[in-house]
């Protein structure tokens, strides 16, 4: 009996897996970024929070639940130990966007679980992180009226 050709994709390499990886989480990581840009300094508004809300179970989805309540969580798989060594450095310029992206992400859930006495400061972290990500990405934060 004849069998059925094998449609089915060729296995996907560390680092082909590695720069897919990246690439969507420095998509999903900007959705939370132009969501705090554009809220004018409302960190915590609902657009914020459905952003992140995204970005955290992608992550869960993509890395599992360890760590998911820490600080650290955001960081995960961006250490130089978790990564494949690539010889073409093609992911360079994305590393560097999504390691400050989850500096902002990191201090928009710091943010979220803030209270009263930790707000203002994890305020004056967010808004400098999230320059910093605008700043790597090439980027200018607009001005906020008052």
């Amino acid at each position: 009996m004849p069998h059925a050709a094998d449609t089915s994709e060729p296995a996907e390499s560390p680092l082909d897996r590695q720069r897919r990886h990246l690439q969507q989480r420095a998509f999903l990581t900007q959705a939370v970024c132009l969501e705090l840009e554009a809220s004018a300094g409302d960190y915590d508004c609902e657009r914020v929070s459905v952003a992140l809300y995204f970005v955290y179970h992608w992550l869960v989805d993509e890395c599992g639940e360890q760590d998911a309540g820490s600080g650290n969580f955001y960081y995960r798989g961006l250490h130089e130990q978790d990564l494949v060594p690539d010889p073409e450095a093609t992911s360079a310029g994305l590393l560097a966007e999504v390691r400050a992206g989850a500096q902002v992400l990191q201090d928009a859930q710091l943010l979220r679980w803030a209270d009263l006495a930790d707000y203002d400061n994890d305020l004056e972290h967010i808004t400098a992180s999230l320059q910093n990500y605008l700043s790597v990405r090439g980027l200018r934060a607009r001005p906020h009226s008052a």
